[in-house]
């Protein structure tokens, strides 16, 4: 009796809950429902809206945990960790991709700017400043046509305020990029009422771009506001994209010297740097090159072979060390040329030392027994 009552519950526990044929062999994972065919499974899921899929994370009380519990946690742990290393490795190589792409688009707009006559330096891949850069190129198939697109960064000193163009043409005029923030009507009026200082003495704006790489204090490059920008970046360096200084105060001009006015006073040292520069060499200078076109010496030289190497030397003195010269261990020559004391180096290299602000060398000892 007992065993009938159990194989009866076991039919009813298999019974399709679909057509209600005893014959419900199958069993739906997301709802432990039973369907005896194909079309029941897919009755079932239409009339439901079950997936069909178990729920992986649905509480499980420990009395009723079974391997198949313990299996399917241990597989869903499993796709955890290979998606996640699969998702990382995406990101690497999403990321590799983009540096090369941008690499790439970086390379090319150097090689353009190079060709446009800018010379243009950019930051590593990694900084702030060639990430925010957003300077590029484009190609017009017609004309064929490179043109560069630049990102501009605007201090306007006068008012403290900064902005920037994401991307400018290099054939847009300069004062067009000014009228964008100073324009009495095409311009932003919350802008143009922050920069007023300008607008009101639009004839006294001046804009100054620094001079890169250059040692000592900073110098400028006093922009023409009717060339393009183009033009004015032409035989200029750039590190990432163009910096401009913009004021309308003459005070404030002094703070921004121009390349032009540090050339112009350092007139006199330049050329003598370049002089100096020109005398660089290791020859000695001997008497026929301080002569005249005559031949006779513009200046008082005194040779070795003559008898004076100090004016305070008396004569009788001098006669005595002119006829040691074969003892004398050390060969110099003294010049004096417009009340300056050159000198050739002697024999010995190692006692001489080579002034180059000089036109010649010093002397500066002779041996005396």
């Amino acid at each position: 009796m007992a065993e009938a009552m159990a194989e009866l519950e076991v039919k009813k526990a298999r019974v399709c809950d679909t057509c209600g044929s005893i014959d419900g062999r199958y069993c739906c994972p997301g709802c432990n429902k039973r369907s005896c065919s194909l079309g029941c499974v897919n009755k079932h899921k239409e009339a439901t809206g079950c997936s069909g899929k178990r729920n992986i994370t649905e509480f499980v009380p420990l009395s009723q945990y079974n391997d198949s519990n313990f299996f399917s946690d241990y597989f869903y742990l499993e796709n955890v960790i290979r998606f996640s290393d699969s998702v990382s490795r995406d990101k690497v190589k999403r990321v590799n991709h983009q540096h090369w792409k941008r690499g790439k688009q970086m390379s090319r707009l150097k090689t353009i700017a190079k060709s446009h006559g800018v010379n243009l330096f950019l930051a590593p891949i990694g900084l702030a400043s060639h990430k925010t850069n957003t300077s590029y190129v484009s190609f017009d198939p017609k004309t064929r046509a490179q043109t560069i697109h630049w990102k501009i960064q605007w201090h306007f000193v006068d008012s403290g305020l900064d902005y920037s163009d994401k991307s400018v043409s290099e054939k847009t005029l300069l004062q067009d990029l000014l009228d964008k923030y100073l324009h009495p009507t095409s311009s932003n009026p919350l802008v143009r009422h922050r920069l007023r200082k300008y607008v009101s003495s639009v004839t006294n704006i001046k804009v100054f771009m620094k001079v890169e790489r250059r040692k000592g204090k900073n110098v400028y490059y006093l922009l023409d506001k009717s060339l393009s920008l183009g033009s004015n970046l032409n035989g200029k360096l750039i590190i990432e994209h163009p910096v401009f200084w913009v004021t309308c105060s003459t005070e404030r001009e002094k703070e921004y010297p121009t390349l032009e006015t540090q050339n112009r006073e350092g007139a006199d040292e330049q050329v003598v740097v370049e002089e100096t520069r020109g005398m660089d060499c290791d020859l000695p200078v001997t008497p026929e090159c301080l002569t005249d076109e005559k031949g006779v010496n513009k200046d008082k030289i005194i040779d070795h072979d003559e008898l004076s190497y100090d004016e305070k030397t008396g004569d009788a003195e001098f006669e005595q060390l002119s006829h040691k010269t074969e003892e004398r261990k050390l060969l110099q020559t003294s010049v004096h040329v417009n009340g300056q004391s050159l000198v050739t180096p002697g024999s010995d290299s190692s006692i001489h030392e080579h002034n180059k602000s000089n036109y010649a060398f010093h002397l500066i000892s002779m041996y005396n027994e």
